[in-house]
């Protein structure tokens, strides 16, 4: 399990940004929330879509992140939820 510290840009979040150490950048990003048509805490959470199946059609995997949580944290997220895609280049 990472810290976010780690893996947190130093910059955009609310408060305590991270430190970096691994070039990953992650950023706050929110997520368009499906329920109230709007998107939400955009500079203190981001989610990432897994690339698992969720527990029904309706509801998807995601590790989510957040300023107020140390650690990325696995979350079942409404599918018509829209989150973050991060794609990863294998050398």
């Amino acid at each position: 399990m990472y810290n976010t510290q780690d893996l947190k840009s130093v910059d955009y979040w609310i408060t305590d940004p991270g430190i970096d150490t691994y070039h990953f950048r992650l950023l706050p990003s929110g997520l368009y929330s499906s329920a109230t048509q709007s998107f939400v805490s955009i500079y203190g959470n981001t989610a990432h879509w897994s690339c698992e199946n969720g527990e029904s059609s309706f509801y998807g995997l995601s590790a989510t992140s957040s300023y107020y949580c140390d650690y990325i944290l696995g979350a079942s997220i409404i599918k018509a939820d829209a989150l973050s895609v991060r794609c990863v280049k294998e050398y």
